[in-house]
This record gives C-alpha cells, sequence and structure tokens, in this order.
C-alpha cells in the first residue's frame, strides 16, 4: 500500500520526518493486519467485535481492513500531535485515491492534488507518483462507467455519457503545467530523476487525442495494467526517490488550525 505523503494543502506527518513516518507506518499496518487476522479466524476479541463481525469471505477481511487502512492514510495526511487540516471531504469518496494506494506498494509515495507556492502565487497541481525509479505526473479523469472522452480543441474536451455530452477543460493543460513545475523544482536542485505525464482514466474510454507529445494515455482498457507495472520490478526506497519527496515538501503550501481548542469536522469512524 502506498504512502499518501501529501494531501491538497493539509499537513501531514510524513513532513515533520519523512523516513520515520514511513516505516512507522509500514509496521503499524504489518501489526495490525495479524491482529485482524487473528480475530478474524477467531471470531473473538474486541477487533472481531467492533469490525469483523459478519464478514465471512477473504474478500470482505481485506476491503475492510483496506478501508480502516485508508482512513488512516487521511488521518496522517491531514494531522499532527498539534495541529489538524480540514480534509475536502470529496477524498473520503474518492475511488481512485482508494484503488491507487491499495493498489501500489510500500515503495510509493503519493503527492495528490498538492499546492505549490511559487513566489506569490498558490498553484494546484495534479497528482505526483515517485516510485524508486521515476516521478509520474498523472491527472485521473473521474467519469461515468464507460464513458468517453474526446479532444474538442486546444482548450476543451467532451466527456459523452449515457445522458448526454459535457464540456471540460482540456485535462492535458494542467498535467503538462505540472509535469514542467515538477521539473523545474528538481532541475533547480540537482536532482536527476525521470519526469513522466500520464492521462488516465479507470473506467471511461479516452479516444482522438493528437500532438499530445510525450503524454502517455491509459483509459479503462489499461489503466489497471498501468497501475500494476508502477510495482514491477519490485525494490527498496531509494535515497534520490526521498530526496525528491523533501524537496517538492519545501514547496508545499500548508493550511492547518491548533488542536488546542478545534478538532476536524469530518469523521473517520
Amino acid at each position: 500500500m502506498a504512502h499518501l505523503i501529501k494531501l491538497d494543502e493539509c499537513i501531514s506527518r510524513y513532513q515533520l520526518d519523512l523516513n520515520t513516518y514511513i516505516n512507522r507506518f509500514i509496521q503499524i499496518k504489518r501489526r495490525r493486519f495479524e491482529q485482524w487476522k487473528t480475530a478474524w479466524e477467531t471470531q473473538a476479541g474486541q477487533i472481531y467485535k467492533s469490525k469483523l463481525r459478519g464478514i465471512t469471505t477473504q474478500e470482505e477481511f481485506k476491503a475492510k481492513f483496506h478501508l480502516w487502512l485508508f482512513k488512516q492514510q487521511i488521518k496522517w495526511a491531514t494531522s499532527t500531535a498539534e495541529k489538524f487540516s480540514e480534509c475536502p471531504p470529496h477524498y473520503l469518496k474518492d475511488h481512485w485515491l482508494k484503488q491507487c494506494l491499495a493498489e501500489l506498494n510500500d515503495v510509493t509515495l503519493l503527492f495528490c492534488n498538492p499546492v505549490i507556492q511559487m513566489k506569490k502565487a498558490a498553484v494546484p497541481l495534479e497528482s505526483i507518483i515517485l516510485t524508486p525509479y521515476e516521478i509520474w505526473c498523472v491527472k485521473h479523469l473521474q467519469g461515468e462507467k464507460q464513458s468517453v472522452f474526446q479532444t474538442l480543441s486546444q482548450r476543451k474536451w467532451r466527456e459523452i455519457t449515457s445522458r448526454g455530452q459535457i464540456n471540460i477543460v482540456n485535462p492535458l493543460i494542467s498535467l503538462r503545467h505540472t509535469g514542467a513545475i515538477v521539473s523545474n523544482i528538481l532541475k533547480q536542485h540537482h536532482i536527476t530523476r525521470p519526469v513522466r505525464l500520464c492521462l488516465l482514466s479507470m473506467q471511461s474510454y479516452i479516444e482522438n487525442v493528437e500532438n499530445a507529445g510525450q503524454i502517455e494515455f491509459y483509459d479503462c482498457r489499461g489503466a489497471a495494467g498501468w497501475l500494476e507495472n508502477l510495482n514491477k520490478p519490485h525494490s527498496l526506497l531509494k535515497h534520490d526517490q526521498l530526496v525528491a519527496a523533501k524537496t517538492l515538501y519545501k514547496y508545499c503550501s500548508t493550511k492547518a488550525n491548533n488542536r488546542k481548542n478545534q478538532e476536524p469536522t469530518y469523521q473517520l469512524n
């Protein structure tokens, strides 16, 4: 399961000590999995009573555990011991985010829609995935199942759905912008890592795209395979991968509140 090390403009405990919290989350995940597994197999204990009662299959067990892990990742990506950020509600129901975190491995780091502070302007970016070997800037098109995304012009695309046509801003614009900013930051700090761009749609089709340059496209016919390939070949975390993540952190905008007098309004129970 990948590490959600930055979410939007939320404060993240990974920013306090990236290496420590990566190792800590892996340890917690493994320990809790064994606790849950024992509770489910013996059908006893508080974990079974509160979380696993009624679960009858391996698939249900894994889905329940991954949902719990996802909530923990949101918690880690939006709070520290002293501060918290209000998590934008749509992330709690973001199927792409859940799938991405669940299917990528422990040596993958994810910046989900970070906001970068460039001089006096805050610039929202698309998601950034750091694997041991490369950096992916990813724009995910969340459309209706089996809808079709097509180019209309340099500025506009459309999504053809069962209810008609929806016009959207050309997603390649923000994707290219993200790639350019990431590449420029790395270059300024003399970090040499391949930066690749991907337009992705897990459940829709992408058609009639021209003049896309180096951007790679994966729709419902190939998106699952693209995610799977990010885990290959298996490797340990790389030093320059961590350096790249820490460097990007320096430019990330963060908004947070002190825990002293208030708590987040969203619920992760």
